[in-house]
C-alpha cells in the first residue's frame, strides 16, 4: 500500500476572499476617516507650536532692545489669509536731516473722503521746513526717511499726537485723531494745535512698523485665518468687544512689543491701536477661510462652516501686559467664535 501524500492548499476560497474584501471595506468606512481626523488636527497642533515659537522669537527679540520689535502678518493679495509672517520692528523717531531741525506751522487744507470727516481749513495745518526764517530748518529727506500718511507727529516733546496725511518734499500735513464722522467745529481756536509761523517748532514723526529678515512660511498647508483672528477681553464670556484684527481684507497686521517684552501696539493697515486685550490668531485651513457658521456640518465633506468650528484648528493667543504665547485646539460643536477660544481663554 502506498502511503498518503498531504499536500499544502494553496490560495483561498472564494468564501474566505470574499470575507477579506469585507473585512477592509468595513475598516475603509469606520477607520480611515479618523486616520485623516487625527493627521489634519497633527498637522495644525504642529503649525500652531511653530507658529508660537515664531511669535515667541519676535517678542523675545525686543526684549532689552531700544526699537520696538514685533511681527508682521502678510496677507496673500486681497485675501483674507496669510501663508508668511515676517519680523518687524518700529523705526526711532523721525526727527528731521539736521541737528535740532525745526518746523513752522501754516494752515493747510480741509481732508475729506476719511472716517475723521471733513475738518475746515483751519484744522488742517501744514508743517514746513523750508518757509520760514529761523534755522535750522529741514524736511529735505521727508521723502526717503520711511515717514508714510498714518504716521503720528508730535510737536516740542508734548501735547497731542497728530495724524499725518500727505507728506511732499519739505511739507507733511496733518490732522486731529478723530474717530468720529463728525468732525465740523474743529480749528485752532478749540484744539490744541501748535503756534503757527513765524514760530517753529522740534518734532518727531513716529513711524508704522517695517517688515525685516526673511519671511516664515506657515507650514503644513495651513495659514493664519484673518477673517476670525482678533482681539478682545478674555474674561468676557460673550466677548462683546472681541475685535477682527483686519479693518478691511488684505490689510497687513503688525503686533509691536517693547523692550520689557509687553505687547505695546497693533497696526491694522495705517491705523493703530493700544492692545488691552489677548490677541487671538486662527491656524486653519486655507478652503475654509472665509466662511461663515455653519449649523449643521457635513459628514463627508469637512470643508464647510468657519475653521474654529472644527477640532482640527488651533488658536494662538498673545498676552497683552507679558507678551506670553499659549495655544489650544479650538472647542468642537461650538456656535460662536469666542465659544470656540474657550480653551485657550482658560490659558489666559
Amino acid at each position: 500500500m502506498r502511503p498518503a501524500i498531504w499536500k499544502s492548499r494553496r490560495g483561498m476560497t472564494l468564501p474566505e476572499l470574499l470575507i477579506v474584501v469585507a473585512i477592509i471595506g468595513l475598516l475603509a468606512v469606520t477607520v480611515l476617516p479618523a486616520l485623516a481626523t487625527t493627521s489634519e488636527a497633527r498637522r495644525s497642533r504642529e503649525t500652531a507650536r511653530l507658529v508660537s515659537g515664531y511669535c515667541a522669537r519676535a517678542q523675545g527679540a525686543a526684549i532689552g532692545q531700544p526699537d520696538w520689535t514685533g511681527l508682521m502678518i502678510m496677507p496673500t493679495g486681497s485675501a483674507a489669509l496669510a501663508f508668511d509672517l515676517r519680523l518687524a520692528r518700529v523705526p526711532v523717531p523721525y526727527t528731521g536731516a539736521v541737528l535740532n531741525a525745526q518746523l513752522a506751522v501754516q494752515t493747510g487744507t480741509a481732508t475729506t473722503g476719511s472716517t475723521n470727516g471733513a475738518l475746515p481749513a483751519s484744522a488742517c495745518p501744514v508743517a514746513s521746513g523750508t518757509t520760514a526764517t529761523t534755522s535750522p530748518l529741514e524736511l529735505s529727506d521727508i521723502a526717503t526717511a520711511s515717514v508714510t500718511s498714518g504716521d503720528m507727529i508730535q510737536f516740542d516733546g508734548a501735547g497731542p499726537l497728530y495724524e499725518v496725511t500727505t507728506i511732499t518734499t519739505g511739507t507733511v500735513q496733518f490732522r486731529i485723531r478723530e474717530s468720529g464722522s463728525n468732525s465740523a467745529g474743529f480749528s485752532t481756536v478749540n484744539q490744541p494745535w501748535p503756534a503757527a509761523t513765524p514760530a517753529t517748532h522740534a518734532f518727531e514723526i513716529f513711524r508704522q512698523p517695517v517688515p525685516k529678515g526673511q519671511p516664515f512660511e506657515i507650514p503644513n498647508g495651513r495659514v493664519i485665518d484673518l477673517n476670525w483672528s482678533g482681539y478682545g477681553p478674555s474674561n468676557d464670556p460673550n466677548a462683546t468687544s472681541y475685535t477682527a484684527l483686519q479693518s478691511a481684507v488684505g490689510q497687513t497686521v503688525s503686533i509691536v512689543f517693547d523692550s520689557t517684552g509687553r505687547m505695546r501696539l497693533i497696526m491694522r493697515g495705517s491705523t493703530r491701536v493700544t492692545p488691552q486685550h489677548a490677541v487671538y490668531l486662527l491656524v486653519g485651513r486655507p478652503d475654509r477661510v472665509g466662511n461663515t457658521y455653519a449649523a449643521t456640518l457635513s459628514p463627508t465633506d469637512d470643508s464647510l462652516g468657519a475653521n474654529w468650528q472644527y477640532a482640527d484648528s488651533w488658536w494662538i493667543a498673545i498676552d497683552p501686559l507679558t507678551g506670553t504665547v499659549r495655544s489650544a485646539e479650538c472647542r468642537p460643536n461650538s456656535v460662536t467664535v469666542t465659544g470656540s477660544q474657550k480653551f485657550i481663554r482658560e490659558q489666559l
